[in-house]
């Protein structure tokens, strides 16, 4: 029919470097092999191609269905398949997109002057035919190792992301090592782009594979020069080495493709940090950074049992705002889990920091009074649904009851928000049973709010030189204060005789119950910022006669008492007038007490009323 001249230099074979224009789907393509790479995997050799895609159509390119094949300069042929992150692949018109294939080669095979072919299966004839071949670049080591801090970049849908081990620690437990790591990943692409469902587990030198929970990962969509940083977390044998793990990142396992792992990322061995009261340090995570401080340490009477308080301030270190999510605490002594008793309250109900402003917050739990704790670790916890997420973590052997101490006629301030006051001891006295004594002590209360307030409900104990302590009730007034405003506090408790009241220290502080300062007239669960008030006994010495009885903020004085006796009776009917006044400068509401007046006839008979 005819003679068709194929020029002398003509070929199939697309040279090292060149680019070849190849008609997919009908859409006009430039296409060059990128890159051979070479990964070395328990024993095995895999051959990772790369090869861009610039759609010059004006459709969106999707995977023709091309069979791929890799040649040695030898002659041997390896099937090659799409990677994961690669399948389904989708190209934008004018959009370049590099795209990459895996495939395993016997470790004898040389990778010199290798070739990729392209072939796509003809319906009718029901045979591969050839589509296009390329020279592939000289075949280069992938390194999969990450040394310690150092940044991995990772190409994703063509934007490139970063990704590293910022930072971890580890500390032992029982059989365990803990390890917390932190794992920073920045979009530095022009797009968003979605992290495939990468899979993390910590490789040991002695060949143990711990998975890592990933859910942090998953979906995670990333804005063009957003940064996340996800807090890992993970227990590792102690028999096994820890100066050597490694954190091994990798594709999700698919059928019929072959997955290696993306980056081995060294996790360098630090164990955690002892955090000292009053020493602020530095911590990062996904919502910015700030400056953590435990400011104290309080282990305190709590019914039958003991309460531990501890008090953290966070500052927002950066320059802008920064939103704080709802926290719940983790709270363990030693070995002991007290997180079911756990509450925090804040200072004040921040949901965001200013620059350099600071929240500060109690951390509650309930710990047997009996327990010996020599450590303490306090996590600061986000959760949604089942997802849990740390905020911070702190450690602690400082463990020294950290108790302000108030002299003897001196004052205190409460400092929350909304209830700020004053509280002084007006008098302390007692009062003697036949089998026990009464502990009574009066508290001035002067609001230092700029509004009327209602107090904070208090809690107090009495405390003895041998560390015994004796529950007090505490009786306020439910009615709020002025600016300025004074009230009065009474508390009081029952004690053994043989108690040295002498040297008693009046613990008290604010209660609170559910995660915030306790109303007037609740029940508390706990109580924060307790200090230790010295007291002033004085010696009650009753009064030679009823005009003027000092019964602060109340003064009575009986005008005339008159008793009558009807004939044939024999009640005496008595009528006593008194004068009841309070003063004036105190804000006093009801109170649990009463006034009992006694009468008592010569022969010792009495009655009350």
């Amino acid at each position: 029919l005819g003679v068709f001249t194929v020029p002398a230099n003509y070929s199939m074979v697309a040279a090292k470097g060149q680019s070849k224009n190849i008609m997919m789907n009908d859409l006009p393509v430039t296409t060059k092999a990128e890159s051979l790479q070479m990964i070395k995997l328990n024993g095995k050799v895999y051959m990772r191609v790369g090869v861009s895609l610039a759609n010059s159509g004006t459709k969106v390119l999707s995977d023709p269905g091309y069979k791929a094949y890799l040649t040695s300069a030898g002659g041997t042929v390896f099937e090659l398949r799409l990677d994961d992150a690669s399948s389904s692949y989708k190209v934008q018109p004018q959009e370049k997109k590099t795209i990459y294939y895996m495939g395993e080669i016997p470790s004898y095979i040389k990778t010199v002057n290798m070739t990729l072919q392209f072939a796509q299966e003809d319906s009718t004839l029901k045979i591969d035919l050839p589509v296009q071949s390329f020279i592939l670049p000289a075949a280069t080591t992938a390194k999969l190792a990450v040394a310690n801090y150092d940044v991995k970049k990772i190409s994703i849908d063509n934007n490139t992301v970063e990704t590293q081990i910022k930072s971890a620690s580890v500390y032992s437990e029982n059989e365990s090592a803990k390890w917390s790591i932190q794992f920073r990943i920045k979009n530095v692409g022009n797009k968003s782009v979605t992290l495939p469902a990468y899979e993390l587990a910590i490789k040991a030198t002695e060949g143990f594979i711990i998975p890592v929970d990933t859910k942090a990962l998953t979906k995670l969509t990333l804005k063009p020069f957003e940064e996340k940083i996800i807090d890992l977390s993970a227990d590792v044998r102690l028999n096994l080495n820890q100066s050597t793990l490694q954190l091994q990142l990798t594709e999700p396992a698919v059928a019929d493709k072959i997955i290696v792992p993306t980056a081995y990322y060294q996790i360098p061995y630090s164990q955690e940090k002892n955090s000292f009261i009053g020493l602020e340090s530095i911590m990062e995570n996904s919502y910015g950074t700030f400056g953590v401080k435990l400011d104290s340490i309080q282990r305190l009477p709590w019914a039958d049992e003991d309460q531990i308080v501890a008090k953290i301030s966070i500052r927002n270190t950066k320059l802008t705002t920064v939103k704080l999510p709802a926290l719940k605490a983790l709270v363990k002594a030693g070995l002991n889990d007290l997180s079911s008793t756990t509450q925090i309250v804040a200072k004040n109900a921040q949901t965001s920091l200013a620059p350099n402003e600071t929240a500060e917050m109690y951390v509650i739990a309930k710990v047997p009074y009996s327990y010996s704790i020599s450590q303490l670790r306090v996590v600061l916890q986000e959760t949604s649904g089942d997802d849990v997420t740390n905020f911070l973590s702190l450690n602690t052997t400082m463990l020294n009851n950290a108790m302000n101490t108030v002299v003897s006629g001196g004052s205190f301030h409460i400092d929350m928000t909304g209830k700020k006051a004053e509280i002084r001891e007006r008098r302390t006295t007692i009062y003697s049973g036949s089998s026990s004594n009464v502990m009574y002590t009066e508290l001035e209360m002067k609001n230092e709010e700029p509004r009327q307030s209602k107090q904070a409900q208090l809690v107090a104990y009495y405390k003895t030189p041998d560390n015994q302590y004796y529950e007090a009730k505490v009786s306020q007034s439910s009615d709020a204060t002025s600016p300025n405003g004074k009230n009065l506090v009474t508390v009081w408790s029952k004690l053994p005789q043989s108690v040295n009241t002498s040297q008693l220290v009046l613990y008290i502080g604010q209660g609170v119950a559910d995660g915030k300062l306790t109303a007037l007239g609740g029940t508390s669960t706990g109580y924060i910022n307790t200090v230790g008030l010295s007291l002033n006994t004085v010696a009650v010495t009753p009064s030679s006669n009823l005009n003027n009885v000092d019964m602060f903020p109340y003064s009575l004085s009986v005008v005339n008492a008159v008793g009558k006796i009807s004939e044939g009776k024999d009640a005496l009917n008595t009528v006593i007038t008194y004068n009841l006044s309070k003063n004036g400068d105190y804000e006093a509401g009801a109170y649990e007490h009463k006034l009992v007046l006694e009468i008592i006839d010569p022969y010792g008979q009495t009655m009350e009323k």
